[in-house]
């Protein structure tokens, strides 16, 4: 969750959004961009594991894995009607000083792997 809430303050001084709902919005987009990079950067890291027992808890089967789990979070999302980051005034003018503010917070210290600016970018127009 370290990308999630690190995204998601700075963003809940930038607009007026629902702090659950913007999380709940990037959940999905954080635990897939990790993965990415973890499995080229770090392929060998005991991280990687952690990804398929988060995906058996999220979609309760004993074989799911780091796939499954993104695919369960995104019905999750959608099936609650979690508004994309636009739908709560996010315009891409704004997402470099978002990208810059997310960088500097703490919560990022708890993320799994180490994100560049490009890569809080990523996770921030996958949101949108």
């Amino acid at each position: 969750l370290g990308a999630v809430h690190g995204i998601a303050g700075p963003l809940g001084g930038m607009l007026e959004a629902s702090h659950g709902a913007v999380c709940a919005a990037l959940l999905p987009h954080v635990f897939a961009v990790n993965f990415s990079l973890i499995s080229r950067r770090a392929p060998q890291s005991p991280v990687m594991a952690r990804f398929g027992e988060a995906a058996r808890m999220i979609t309760g089967s004993s074989s799911a894995g780091a796939a499954d789990g993104i695919a369960a979070l995104h019905r999750l999302t959608s099936g609650l009607k979690i508004p994309p980051l636009s739908r709560w005034g996010l315009t891409p003018a704004q997402v470099p000083e978002l990208v810059a503010k997310a960088g500097k917070a703490s919560s990022m210290k708890g993320n799994p792997i180490e994100l560049t600016p490009g890569d809080i970018e990523e996770i921030i127009q996958r949101a949108m």
